[in-house]
């Protein structure tokens, strides 16, 4: 986890530091962790990076000239992370930053249950490929039906369950008919014919995780959602280093 903390200096002629200290102890000092924002007068913000969840710490800005001089401590306490969640914060915009699942969205047609996979790296995938096991057999996407006891992690644009009035709403629709996507009206808002794919205001519990809860992932109902084309656009492409 992290924190922004924001400090200044100025009324000194020289000094030969400055910047911030925290301890999880009052009175924070150099002597233990700190970041240096340099030897020039002005606004800073730093970013304090690898912080422990549902924890308290104590932060004060210094300035070295000739000794280390210290501003008033300023404490905070860090979020307790939701579970399901990997730990870590991800850009998806110059301004925004959001947790990811621990790993794939899976769905049991038989229980109409909803999971996060336990790894980044489970996939189901069918028979021959994919690691997820259900009573000793390996899952298989192309089982794909509503009494499906093993699990799937392959579903159509905006099956979520939720029947606003199209064919095919169903995560086990997916594998029924390839011409699906001309049937979403609904699912998301329509430019010059094309579905841009993001699912808000009227059509937001089209979105798996707006509209169901996930057994893993805080067992309540819009506590996740899919990420906006916009935010995958940042995340695969815009953003620094992004190859």
């Amino acid at each position: 986890m992290s924190a922004k903390c924001s400090f200044s200096v100025d009324g000194l002629a020289s000094f030969t530091d400055c910047g911030v200290c925290w301890d999880v102890a009052d009175n924070p000092t150099t002597q233990k962790a700190h970041i240096s924002s340099g030897n020039k007068a002005g606004d800073f913000t730093v970013t304090i990076a690898g912080l422990n969840e549902n924890t308290k710490y104590y932060v004060r800005a210094y300035v070295v000239s000739g000794d280390v001089k210290y501003s008033k401590t300023v404490t905070f306490t860090t979020k307790t992370l939701p579970s399901g969640v990997v730990k870590g914060l991800f850009s998806v915009s110059e301004d925004k930053q959001v947790l990811f699942s621990q790993g794939n969205l899976q769905y049991q047609a038989s229980t109409n249950t909803w999971r996060f996979a336990e790894n980044q790296f489970d996939f189901v995938g069918d028979n021959i490929r994919g690691n997820v096991m259900e009573n000793g057999e390996k899952c298989d996407n192309a089982l794909i039906a509503s009494d499906y006891a093993g699990w799937i992690d392959l579903f159509g644009w905006g099956t979520s369950g939720w029947n606003n009035g199209n064919k095919y709403y169903h995560p086990y629709d997916y594998f029924h008919d390839s011409t699906w996507i001309h049937e979403v009206s609904g699912y998301g808002p329509v430019l010059n014919n094309s579905h841009l794919c993001n699912l808000y205001g009227d059509t937001k519990n089209a979105d798996w995780g707006v509209y169901n809860s996930i057994v893993n992932g805080g067992n309540q109902p819009n506590q996740w959602r899919t990420m906006t084309k916009d935010e995958w656009m940042f995340l695969t492409r815009k953003r620094k280093d992004a190859s």
